[in-house]
């Protein structure tokens, strides 16, 4: 057992004891997983990491060839969990059973949230929904159902093409950040709305 362990200590490989879910060890890595997430701290999460990457190629730690597919899948997912979590909202707001497409068709989720926000906040900033619709048929059309940035072959066995052949990650963090700021700002309202509407059936029915 000795003599195996020490085997794979040298090639650097998994040795027997080794576990995944060992007993934390730093404070500064040690993370909390959360006792009621909901969609804004998966999708918060899954940002973070993403521009955490881009910010890991900015430094020069990392080419950003190798680094690419990781980085537009982290924010790629994190746009399909804010459009379920805000349709969910918006299905609550309107008095429908809170649910979302379990579907992960960007261009589909978006056409279903775009007239959700839009009715939540019939006074919205037109010119930034204007954009915002822009940028989603952009990723809808780059990554339509969460494949090209995960796998160098779709579903059928053919090979992965993409529409563009070079991306510039900093523009994309960029505009990702702008986009997050009216994801995020439309959900946190929402939220806000649902809760207040919540409170007013619970004081009357006191």
């Amino acid at each position: 057992m000795a003599n195996a362990r020490k085997h794979s200590e040298d090639l650097g490989w998994p040795a027997p004891g080794d576990s995944l879910f060992a007993a934390p060890g730093e404070w500064k890595t040690l993370a909390a997983l959360s006792k009621y997430p909901d969609f804004l701290t998966y999708a918060g999460s899954y940002k973070d990491a993403a521009d955490a990457v881009v910010e890991t190629i900015e430094l020069k730690r990392r080419g950003a060839d190798s680094m690419v597919y990781a980085a537009m899948f982290l924010y790629r997912h994190y746009v399909e969990l804010m459009l379920k979590g805000l349709i969910q909202l918006g299905e609550s707001l309107e008095g429908k059973q809170a649910a979302y497409p379990k579907i992960h068709t960007i261009g589909q989720l978006w056409n279903n949230c775009k007239p959700m926000i839009e009715r939540a906040f019939p006074d919205g900033d037109t010119d930034a929904m204007e954009a915002v619709d822009h940028c989603m048929k952009e990723m809808a059309a780059m990554d339509p159902d969460a494949e090209a940035f995960r796998f160098p072959e779709n579903i059928k066995g053919k090979p992965t093409k993409h529409t563009r052949p070079l991306l510039g990650l900093r523009n994309v963090r960029n505009v990702m950040e702008k986009i997050a700021g009216f994801l995020d700002g439309s959900y946190d309202c929402m939220s806000e709305e649902l809760r207040c509407r919540y409170e007013e059936l619970q004081g009357g029915d006191g």
